[in-house]
């Protein structure tokens, strides 16, 4: 079984092929990226695309690693379903930057917005399961087989507060206890309610079962 490779700050990824130009990183921070925005992705350069960039607070150094093993690990299993190689990626105050293969083509939304029958857009659908399928595929390293980001960091997802899991986890028993147990207890929220013409913030427990860990 393939082990995960080290997701080192800065990562270098492939050699971009003959011919093809990657810009630099500081390309990416002093003109290419240099516009402040939570996510941004897009071909560069746009009249005739060499690679795709994907930059953002919002971006997360997981992405990255996610990105690499799916790369790897379809290749390595023969699977007809692609991911983005990446050229290189870094991280620059609390900044991600990924600079990644173009693939030329149309996204599965473009395909069924364009498509006309319900046959085509079966097709399409069963194209994503097929690509999701193979994901399920990719076996996942004994030394990575605890709860957690392909990174090694913290889950992230809504179930939690923050959208983040505020604690690791070691098995999926302490994940599951830990969701059941958290999910009972009190929430601290806040209300407003207004009084001769004066608003006013308070704190109130919430006891309704459903909150997030």
């Amino acid at each position: 079984m393939m082990e995960w490779p080290k997701f080192t700050d800065p990562y270098v990824g492939i050699q971009p092929p003959p011919g093809v130009r990657v810009p630099e990183r500081e390309e990416l921070l002093n003109s290419i990226c240099k516009e402040s925005t939570p996510r941004a992705s897009f071909a560069y350069p746009p009249e005739a695309p060499t690679c795709w960039i994907k930059y953002g607070r919002a971006v997360y150094w997981n992405e990255l690693c996610a990105q690499v093993v799916a790369y790897d690990s379809l290749r390595q299993l023969g699977s007809s379903v692609r991911a983005p190689a990446v050229f290189y990626s870094f991280e620059e105050y609390f900044v991600t930057y990924i600079v990644m293969e173009y693939i030329p083509g149309k996204t599965a939304g473009q395909c069924l917005k364009e498509c006309q029958d319900e046959a085509g857009k079966e097709a399409i659908f069963r194209s994503i399961a097929l690509a999701l399928s193979e994901l399920h595929r990719i076996p996942i390293p004994e030394s990575r087989m605890r709860p957690a980001a392909v990174s090694g960091g913290g889950i992230r997802h809504s179930v939690f507060n923050e959208v983040r899991a505020p604690r690791h986890y070691e098995n999926v028993q302490q994940l599951e206890d830990h969701i059941n147990a958290v999910s009972y207890l009190p929430t601290l929220v806040y209300v407003s309610y207004q009084q001769s013409n004066e608003t006013y913030i308070v704190p109130r427990i919430d006891q309704a079962k459903g909150s997030g860990p």
